[in-house]
């Protein structure tokens, strides 16, 4: 019975990830259509338990909500008797896909998503 290797826990996440963008509709296909990039800022990840090789878990992905004109996303990954393996923090800034340069005012794509959210969809 081996220990999993750190870097597959970012792979977990990277899973979850992909799965809450399609929820929320910011994917990257819908970002690339409205010119947008949205590169991670900040990421970080506290190693509570170890999984070991196999082991069946569960990542749940959650945003956190923010004023700010950024994604926040906080990931847990649970083991089958449901303690946290680990949980990790994401912070993505939006960016124009041709200048690079950091969007400080809200695209419709992102304004779109946010009244989702308040509406609770």
């Amino acid at each position: 019975m081996g220990v999993v290797w750190f870097g597959n826990y970012c792979k977990l996440i990277d899973e979850a990830s992909a799965r809450l963008s399609h929820v929320t509709g910011l994917t990257y296909n819908e970002f690339k259509r409205a010119g947008i990039m949205a590169p991670v800022k900040h990421f970080e990840i506290d190693y509570k338990l170890p999984l070991t090789l196999g082991e069946e878990v569960t990542v749940r992905a959650a945003m956190i909500w923010s004023e700010a004109l950024r994604i926040n996303v906080e990931y847990t990954i649970f083991k089958k008797d449901g303690a946290a393996a680990a949980v990790a923090h994401m912070i993505q800034l939006l960016i124009d896909a041709q200048s690079m340069q950091t969007i400080y005012v809200e695209p419709p794509l992102f304004l779109a998503f946010r009244d989702r959210w308040r509406r609770g969809e």
